[in-house]
């Protein structure tokens, strides 16, 4: 997971908290009446519903599709899902290296359709 993705993450996870839970940060204070908190299960299974619902909306929108092409023929091809565009491409990149190519590496991006 990106730097990006987890920030994005953490952002989402602290508005349910508060949103659902009342809970208005997820950071340890190290007090424990700031640190525990009393919530209903029907808090729980809001904040839980809420989660599911965000993780759908943002999982795996980008397909990248990476081409291997080594004098002129194709080698192999793979696609790899990611968030965004640009961490579709990245992914990609670095599956190549990771795999050892070194001829050129086409990268193909299109939009995961529902």
């Amino acid at each position: 997971m990106t730097n990006s993705e987890q920030k994005r993450m953490q952002k989402a996870l602290e508005r349910i908290a508060a949103e659902h839970l009342g809970i208005e940060t997820l950071t340890s204070r190290k007090r424990d009446c700031l640190d525990f908190h009393e919530v209903g299960v029907w808090g729980v299974k809001a904040a839980l519903e809420a989660a599911c619902d965000a993780a759908l909306a943002n999982a795996k929108a980008y397909r990248a599709t990476a081409t291997e092409v080594r004098d002129g023929s194709v080698v192999t091809t793979w696609t790899l899902a990611a968030n965004d565009i640009d961490s579709a491409r990245e992914r990609a990149r670095e599956q190549a290296a990771r795999r050892g190519f070194c001829s050129d590496i086409f990268v193909r991006v299109e939009r995961i359709k529902d």
